[in-house]
């Protein structure tokens, strides 16, 4: 099976350091130590482990990389680590500051199209390496070439469209991908669809600036591959979305042909004649009447300005057909290609015969440039796996005195859960506190409707949910909901933690409360946002008046005063994910950059900057009373971080990346959710408890409720601790 766009048949040997065992893909004598070097296969790197990844195998390689099958030492998660060729200088100190710093903001594309990037780092011998999602399915390139020639129009129609979708998401926090090309493109299979994902995103940029990288070589661009070069790489102009439409006009001419518009074309050609004029659609076969070569002919042009001013205004203007049975064709010849494919290499492994590289499936597929279908022949077809026949397992005499007991072992448990407390009520004024760490008892589960985002708040009766364009109102007891879009022209910001929310509508700062249908104006002279400018996370202080929110561009801190808002913090997020924690004395909030930062909330001065040596955070949780940063990402424990006292740092470590934190009560019990299921730990006695996956599945978020917890797991529904 292929993964991530490589073949198996390139850049099948290394060379080695017998002294410093560094790592290089050319040359005769080690660039560190000086000492002659050893030429080794892909496979050397097997077994070796870089960072928190265990390399397991070799899966291929392209120009700019070796791509390996790994492990993560401790989640076991299978992932791709690619590492990226040429080593660079290990005394460039400051290429490995900048790859790093611009890897955390390509880390956090997050989209269905973009092939996610757990980690980047670089290795002891000086080679930048990345782990990416492990796919299975075929890269474009491969597609085309098995399909043997153009792919009907509404399979380019598909891909297209999801190919759009994931570049204008980058290109809406200003990341272009600078090498896009059919190897980039890798077509995965989800199930029962194709899901077109963009590999390498940026890749290209963060290897630029270090001396072992020209503009140009002999074989290829380090910063574009010829065959799809665009005008201003080659001329050294200005980058933008307008270079990811050109080469993505040059992948879709290619769908439609069957082959590279630049096919056989040299270095010179291509940068003396064919950057200078528009794709020539009569010698690739393209009708100059069909909408399609219009809209490739303008994508195409050498001047920027003359092209559209999008990709979403290219994919609109090449027209092409399309129809609701396309997904299930494309995925069943997919899926029978990867199907024949992993035959193919067990019997390779095994000795067997390798000239039938073919694939195999009963189905029918669309015959390249036609509507008519063609039948793959009975010997590809899928083979039928026949169901076994178990007898039923028979019971001794072991097994039912186990069951005997039972009835004992359940009321022993039943005695302890009655005998423990969750919480204590606080007769005085009826506030929860935790006793040292709260038990954790699943109460209830109840399914949530699809487009759930989180839980918002509770009252004593009910719980808010935040939906796609409004909020849920759930029962306690019953579990029944009813639904409350957002009032016209409203943007929602944060929950109140009962169950009302709070919306902007311009500049304007408003209280709703769907249940009593009431919109309140709580204060003017709200920052306007650009059309381009998202809210990505908020939160409110009403007790303190403050406001803290993130947009894709900034985060800011805001003071409520008299009715009218005050600025007190700006600061670019880096175009990546802010995670934010709002106090009554201080704010917080994480940068792509790795860091975390701390705010006075009266006056918005910074109180401390706290760094955090990890790349995908997905939580944080602050607890004033222990002067505390609960840190949650991709990694197997929760940081603690204390910005009072950095050096005082700890950490809880766990089994599996941790989704969502938050601190209970007095601020001295934190919850946590994540693939382990749901934690509770106490800093004050140190006890933690767990209730695992097993029992509760995977928690994708965790609240702190009215005297209980509140959790959403991985299938969607609310559980109650």
């Amino acid at each position: 099976m292929t993964h991530h766009g490589f073949g198996e048949s390139q850049l099948m040997e290394l060379r080695t350091c017998p002294i410093c065992h560094s790592v290089q893909a050319k040359g005769s004598s080690c660039d560190i130590c000086g000492n002659p070097l050893t030429l080794v296969d892909a496979n050397y790197l097997a077994g070796r482990t870089l960072g928190k990844y265990r390399i397991e195998s070799f899966l291929g390689a392209g120009g700019m990389g070796m791509v390996y099958r790994a492990s993560h030492v401790t989640l076991n998660k299978i992932v791709a680590l690619k590492i990226l060729l040429p080593r660079i200088e290990s005394a460039s100190e400051e290429f490995a500051k900048r790859f790093l710093r611009e890897a955390r903001v390509l880390a956090e594309l997050h989209h269905p199209n973009i092939v996610e990037i757990y980690d980047m780092d670089i290795t002891e011998w000086g080679a930048p390496y990345y782990v990416m999602e492990h796919l299975q399915g075929l890269s474009l390139v491969e597609f085309v070439e098995r399909f043997g020639g153009a792919l009907p129009e509404t399979w380019v129609s598909e891909i297209t469209e999801k190919l759009v979708s994931g570049l204008a998401f980058a290109h809406s926090r200003d990341i272009i991908h600078r090498d896009l090309k059919p190897e980039n493109i890798f077509l995965s299979l989800f199930g029962k669809a194709v899901v077109p994902k963009i590999l390498d995103f940026g890749i290209a940029k963060l290897l630029e600036g270090h001396e072992n990288t020209t503009r140009l070589t002999s074989t290829g661009a380090v910063v574009g591959t010829p065959e799809y070069l665009t005008p201003e790489q080659v001329l050294n102009r200005e980058l933008g979305g307008w270079t990811d439409q050109y080469t993505l006009a040059l992948v879709v001419a290619e769908m439609l042909t069957g082959s590279c518009p630049r096919a056989g074309k040299s270095l010179l050609e291509i940068v003396s004649t064919e950057i200078h004029r528009p794709l020539d659609l009569i010698s690739l076969g393209i009708p100059s009447s069909k909408p399609c070569a219009q809209a490739l002919y303008k994508a195409t042009q050498p001047e920027p300005e003359n092209r559209f001013t999008s990709v979403y205004a290219f994919m609109e203007a090449l027209q092409l057909e399309k129809s609701p049975e396309t997904a299930g064709e494309m995925a069943h010849w997919l899926e029978a290609e990867v199907s024949e494919n992993s035959r193919y290499k067990k019997n390779r492994e095994s000795g067997h015969s390798d000239s039938d590289n073919i694939g195999s499936g009963p189905y029918s597929i669309p015959d390249k440039g036609s509507s008519t279908r063609r039948v793959i022949p009975e010997k590809q077809q899928k083979l039928t796996l026949k169901p076994s026949h178990r007898h039923p397992p028979k019971f001794g005499w072991k097994v039912w005195g186990s069951l005997a007991l039972l009835p004992l072992v359940m009321l022993f448990f039943v005695w302890n859960i009655i005998k423990t407390p969750v919480f204590t009520a606080n007769k005085k004024n009826n506030t929860s506190r935790e006793i040292s760490c709260p038990l954790l008892v699943l109460n209830t589960k109840w399914n949530l409707a699809p487009d759930t985002k989180g839980v918002l708040g509770q009252e004593e009766n009910n719980i808010l949910v935040r939906g796609a364009s409004g909020v849920y109102l759930i029962e306690n007891v019953t579990g029944k909901y009813a639904s409350f879009p957002y009032p016209a022209h409203c943007r929602f910001l944060a929950g109140d933690g009962s169950i009302g929310s709070f919306l902007m509508k311009g500049k304007t700062l408003l209280h709703w409360n769907p249940k009593e249908e009431t919109l309140k104006i709580i204060a003017k002279g709200m920052p306007s946002l650009r059309e381009d400018e998202k809210i990505i996370s908020c939160r409110l202080n009403m007790e303190q008046n403050r406001i803290l929110y993130a947009t894709n561009k900034q985060v800011r801190l805001l003071a409520l005063e008299n009715g009218k808002v005050k600025l007190l913090f700006s600061a670019a997020t880096g175009g990546g994910d802010c995670f934010l924690a709002l106090g009554e004395e201080v704010a917080a909030f994480s940068l792509s950059s790795g860091e975390i930062h701390v705010l006075h909330s009266e006056n918005g001065k910074t109180a401390a900057i706290l760094p955090v040596k990890e790349l995908r955070l997905f939580s944080i949780a602050l607890s004033e009373s222990l002067h505390m940063i609960a840190v949650a990402g991709w990694f197997d424990k929760i940081y603690l971080l204390n910005y009072q006292h950095p050096e005082q740092a700890d950490t809880i470590s766990l089994k599996g990346k941790t989704l969502s934190v938050s601190w209970l009560g007095n601020g001295t019990t934190l919850i946590a959710g994540g693939e382990y299921g749901l934690m509770a730990w106490n800093k004050r006695t140190g006890i933690e408890k767990i209730l695992p996956s097993e029992e509760v599945g995977k928690i994708m978020q965790v609240f702190r409720g009215k005297g209980n917890i509140l959790a959403i797991d991985e299938d969607g529904k609310l559980c109650t601790f």
